[in-house]
């Protein structure tokens, strides 16, 4: 009698998992069996009704609903976390593409800069040339100046 107890309330928490649309964990498989299944079940008794199970005491059904349901979450949980994987490789591949295309940028911008400092250099090496032939030429006028006037005032005397 207290077996056929023991098999209904367990037919009737699988009915009960079965049923439901989320599954529950094994302890609560465990806690809503019937007193007696329960009592049959409990190894240990812990903060009032919590039950520890081990799950090989447990009826070979219910172990399979409770197998099915941790593989299922095991396999929903894979997934998100390859969905999770396969963002995170995409977002890292926009991110190399982009650190290459940043880097080929830095490194045109960096030879760019380099011919312009050359020009700059070679443009400043040209200014001091043209100045320094402006000053000679300057001074090659007021000379030639200096000496039209004087003989010119040469030949105002002469003449005088």
């Amino acid at each position: 009698m207290k077996r056929k107890r023991a098999n209904n309330s367990v037919k009737s928490t699988e009915r009960h998992i079965r049923g439901a649309e989320i599954r529950p964990s094994l302890v609560v498989a465990c806690a809503t069996m019937h007193p007696t299944g329960a009592g049959m079940l409990k190894s240990e008794q812990i903060h009032g009704d919590s039950i520890r199970t081990h799950i090989a005491d447990i009826p070979p059904n219910v172990q399979n609903l409770l197998a099915d349901e941790f593989e299922r979450k095991v396999i929903t949980l894979r997934a998100k976390l390859e969905t999770k994987y396969a963002a995170i490789k995409k977002e890292k591949n926009k991110v190399a593409a982009l650190n290459r295309e940043q880097s080929a940028e830095i490194d045109h911008l960096r030879t760019t800069l380099e011919e312009a400092s050359s020009k700059v250099v070679e443009q400043s090496r040209q200014i001091a040339r043209l100045e320094s032939e402006i000053a000679s030429e300057r001074h090659n006028l007021e000379r030639s100046e200096q000496a039209n006037s004087e003989c010119a005032e040469g030949i105002r005397q002469s003449l005088a």
